[in-house]
């Protein structure tokens, strides 16, 4: 069970020799030195000591490196993305952005002068969160090297229109909070922020503050922490609208991890759906004429 004293995020590592894609050995090189986190697979079998095989992670990356393999083999066309206001420079096949990101299978397929071009402009995007999605689209993990923070790739995810992307960020986000991190204001503001009504993360950060309220006396918060919840409460807005109608900031429950939105068997409802076309039409160039649910 989730202990009620309060726990600061995951103790910072050094990030380990990453072994990847040449692209994600240059995108660890650059990141040599910084402080990272690390985290360990919260599903049914790995929380009750029955990993491996039927790991709901591992099965994940199974599945991922099975289409990237076969997609890799018929499509050697490389993008180069161009982010952030320094325009850093990081390349990734086409197809891989096309087939994992609605948005890129539009920019990169869809006739635009960037299909032809090979060169997307993503002035407004970090860079460490663009490195992150295409070490996933390589590996089908975030990074151990990912200094982004889980909601950020949420968002990210979101309006790349890449719902594997976003389900991996949310399954990083289980296993912050299952490890005994409570939610910060700064969190809850930004998801708020930067999602619309009905949101698979909103829904997430929400359950955590009405199941483990950030200003209940358990998780024993300094001034500074208690006035930043004040701050962000005397905003208003959806996140207080939400809260105030279906409970309150100070509620605990602390003994049923059952309630809890990062217990395993809760996690579905923060998911979202996969939609893709079929890597068959994917790898013959057929048009878009939709999606399917896999």
């Amino acid at each position: 069970m989730k202990q009620s004293t309060k726990t600061s995020p995951s103790k910072p590592v050094e990030a380990p020799t990453n072994r990847g894609t040449s692209n994600e050995m240059e995108i660890a090189k650059a990141e040599k030195g910084l402080k990272v986190y690390s985290y360990s697979c919260v599903c049914d079998s790995c929380v009750c000591g029955e990993s491996g095989e039927s790991c709901e992670q591992n099965t994940r990356i199974r599945d991922h490196a099975s289409e990237i393999s076969r997609i890799l083999a018929k499509c050697p066309d490389i993008a180069t993305l161009i982010v952030g206001p320094c325009q850093s420079k990081i390349t990734c096949h086409k197809t891989l952005l096309g087939f994992k990101s609605e948005y890129f299978d539009g920019l990169c397929f869809g006739g635009f002068p960037s299909s032809e071009s090979g060169e997307i402009r993503m002035e407004e995007e970090q860079p460490e969160a663009i490195a992150a999605f295409v070490s996933w689209l390589y590996t089908g993990r975030i990074s151990s090297t990912c200094t982004v923070a889980p909601a950020a790739l949420w968002v990210l995810g979101d309006k790349l229109r890449s719902p594997g992307f976003t389900n991996e960020a949310m399954h990083f986000l289980f296993r912050i909070y299952y490890q005994g991190t409570f939610i910060t204001a700064e969190t809850a503001g930004f998801s708020y922020d930067n999602t619309t009504s009905g949101s698979k993360l909103r829904l997430f950060i929400k359950d955590v503050i009405l199941n483990e309220g950030p200003l209940s006396k358990e998780t024993e918060l300094c001034s500074d922490d208690i006035e930043s919840w004040r701050a962000l409460i005397r905003q208003g807005g959806d996140l207080l609208v939400d809260i105030s109608f279906e409970g309150s900031f100070n509620n605990f429950i602390c003994d049923d991890d059952q309630r809890m939105a990062w217990y395993y068997q809760n996690h579905h409802k923060y998911l979202e759906p996969i939609t893709t076309r079929p890597i068959e039409d994917f790898l013959q160039g057929k048009p878009r004429e939709g999606t399917r649910n896999i």
